[in-house]
């Protein structure tokens, strides 16, 4: 199932050159293996794209575009072959809705986590599978942690080259991180953290470089990540830090993302001396290699 992205590219480039060989002979012409070859460059690009380049068809399909219009010869192109162009376009939009609809592997289950909440399968897409857990790591009444771990079609990408950190990155973008933490903060009220209202949450970014370096199994490994510090109204006393929510992403398979997502209270003991939540990442990672 995980070739159904490159699988409809090559469609969709067999039916540009269908419309385009009509469009040939309605004008008396045969087509040029000058065009077979653009064609066939294209195909190229974009499965190179979807299994090399970070950011995968949305990059290359967006280059090719552009390209598209400010070439010259590309311009004289859309005239007479717009509609094999649009078709095209339909095709490699429909290919990435499709391959994110497909079932998606479930995520990792880690022992050390206990039993989850529940497994949540949403119908969204991107097609997502969600384990959630309540992880109590010491005696105190903070020593609490909520942690999601999130397996996600990536369709637009197929390699693991710049996966994790560009699904981050359009995930910020399309505000779907914050909406997907919300969430997963608001999960603090079950296992007895402070009382959130979702209409006053407020999520800021503290670390922005984008990727840390763990000590997983004893090596120094770079993963990207991301952390958060969650503010809310309480008691009419103003905004003030309720929560710290770190997400760490790496591949799972091709076109496959999986997601850990760490929600800790104000004044987790851990806090200050690991603000990455390494611990908990390290069981998870232990987890994950076991399962290959």
């Amino acid at each position: 199932m995980s070739y159904v992205v490159p699988s409809l590219l090559a469609v969709a480039i067999g039916v540009l050159a269908v419309v385009r060989s009509r469009s040939f002979r309605s004008n008396g012409d045969a087509p040029s293996i000058d065009d077979g070859m653009r064609l066939m460059v294209v195909l190229g690009v974009l499965i190179v794209a979807w299994w090399l380049v970070p950011g995968g068809l949305l990059v290359a399909g967006g280059a090719l575009a552009a390209l598209s219009v400010v070439s010259p010869a590309g311009r004289q192109d859309w005239s007479w072959a717009w509609r094999g162009r649009l078709a095209f376009v339909a095709f490699v939009v429909a290919s990435m809705v499709l391959g994110g609809l497909l079932p998606v592997v479930g995520p990792t289950h880690v022992e050390g986590f206990g039993s989850p909440l529940g497994i949540d399968n949403p119908g969204g897409w991107p097609r997502s599978s969600e384990e959630v857990h309540v992880v109590v790591t010491g005696d105190e009444a903070l020593d609490v942690a909520i942690v999601a771990i999130r397996t996600m079609h990536v369709p637009w990408q197929g390699g693991a080259s710049g996966m994790a950190g560009g699904a981050l990155l359009i995930a910020d973008l399309s505000g779907q991180a914050e909406r997907e933490l919300e969430r997963t903060v608001l999960l603090l009220d079950e296992a007895g953290g402070p009382r959130l209202d979702e209409g006053l949450i407020a999520l800021h970014e503290v670390d922005s470089g984008g990727s840390h370096t763990f000590r997983l199994d004893g090596d120094r490994t770079e993963l990207a990540a991301r952390r958060w510090a969650v503010n809310s109204e309480l008691g009419g006393f103003g905004a003030r830090p309720v929560a710290e929510v770190v997400v760490v992403a790496v591949p799972a398979s091709t076109g496959v993302l999986e997601l850990l997502t760490v929600v800790r209270p104000a004044g987790h003991p851990d806090a200050v001396s690991d603000p990455f939540a390494e611990g908990l990442v390290e069981t998870w990672w232990s987890a994950r290699n076991a399962k290959v």
